[in-house]
């Protein structure tokens, strides 16, 4: 009873006073705004609230994601909503919205998500559980993710990290002069006409970047970009650039990069990025040397 009536004052007097809640950080996911709770989700009661339905633009997620949009409609009952990982360390309240006029005066909700990037890979279960006036839940639905593992693996991988929400991006030079970057992503010339098609092994057997992190500014928390090589390596001369695209209101970012052949590390090399950088031209043949590395 005393967590109920703690919750009560959370939810509707804005007053957080004698709460059992810590920050949250230990928890796989963290929402903006929302209350953390340690512990599993209450057991529902029979006649608690629903959640009506839930949204998602994308099931497929990653660890250090950020700004993962969730939503839905509760119950005109609900008060809030508790969202969970199942067996996470804790849940988050979030308060209820507004009526929605065009889905019969469900209650709507939102929220922000940051998934941690501790958030151990594989499919795996959100769930949602609306909560009443009384502090009554309702029993949890759940929303199947699929946390994408972002181990890189490849005979020959050149990677990109930096240290703050900017828009940076990577370009790989082959020895033949293909470049391998966020408007190319891939190294591999397709076949002309009237040429035979091209074996799959070729296709996506060269050098692929996997993701244009924080494009356009829409930060995504990867900060990561990697171009792989998993079945063929050509060999000669790899010239590596990093293009500082936008610092999305940053003042700098710092960035490694790194070429790793055959599982060992080959080379190394950092910098920083500034506002004088973004002002440099963009597009192919962009950015500040890295490094190079030759192949035999």
């Amino acid at each position: 009873m005393v967590r109920r009536a703690a919750l009560l004052l959370v939810l509707f007097a804005g007053c957080s006073e004698g709460v059992d809640a810590r920050a949250g950080l230990e928890a796989w996911i963290r929402i903006s705004g929302a209350q953390f709770f340690p512990g599993p989700l209450p057991a529902p009661a029979p006649d608690g609230p629903m959640v009506v339905d839930l949204t998602s633009r994308n099931n497929a997620v990653f660890p250090g994601q950020l700004k993962k949009a969730l939503g839905g409609h509760l119950s005109t009952n609900a008060r809030a909503v508790a969202i969970s990982f199942a067996a996470d360390a804790g849940y988050w309240i979030v308060p209820a919205g507004s009526p929605d006029l065009n889905e019969n005066n469900l209650l709507e909700f939102n929220a922000t998500a940051s998934l941690s990037p501790a958030l151990p890979p594989g499919p795996r279960d959100l769930e949602f559980a609306a909560v009443d006036a009384n502090g009554h839940f309702g029993a949890p639905t759940p929303q199947s993710l699929l946390v994408k593992d972002v181990t890189v693996q490849g005979l020959l991988i050149v990677t990109l990290k930096w240290d703050t929400e900017s828009d940076l991006d990577l370009h790989v030079m082959e020895p033949d002069g293909t470049e391998v970057w966020a408007r190319n992503i891939n190294d591999f010339v397709p076949p002309g006409p009237g040429e035979p098609p091209p074996d799959p092994n070729q296709v996506n057997g060269g050098g692929i970047l996997d993701f244009d992190s924080n494009s356009q500014c829409l930060i995504d928390g990867r900060r990561q970009e990697d171009v792989t090589y998993k079945m063929r390596v050509p060999s000669g001369h790899y010239l590596v650039r990093v293009e500082a695209y936008s610092l999305c209101s940053a003042a700098f970012a710092n960035w490694t990069v790194d070429a790793i052949s055959m599982g060992n590390p080959i080379v190394h090399a950092s910098g920083e990025m500034t506002d004088a950088d973004v002002r440099l031209p963009h597009g192919a043949g962009a950015g500040t040397t890295a490094l190079q590395f030759d192949i035999p």
